[in-house]
């Protein structure tokens, strides 16, 4: 399972490459590969194939931009 370069066709083991309609939404990882896809589930619904991905991205740790302020939780 893989997504090609330009981020519009699927590889799918078995049934080969299928081409989508939408790039994925987090395709912002794609590009830097950070991206993994977990799975690729395909259901049929009325003659056409819907490909759901579950994927998992990686981001960069995020610096606080106020590393000397302070903050208070009451519960």
């Amino acid at each position: 399972m893989r997504l090609e370069a330009d981020r519009r066709h699927l590889v799918v083991p078995v049934i080969g490459r299928l081409r989508s309609k939408e790039t994925p939404g987090g395709s912002r990882g794609w590009s830097k590969g950070r991206a993994r896809i977990l799975s690729i589930t395909l259901t049929e619904h009325g003659g056409r194939l819907f490909a759901s991905i579950a994927t998992i991205v990686a981001h960069a740790p995020r610096i606080p931009s106020q590393p000397w302020a302070r903050c208070g939780i009451d519960l």
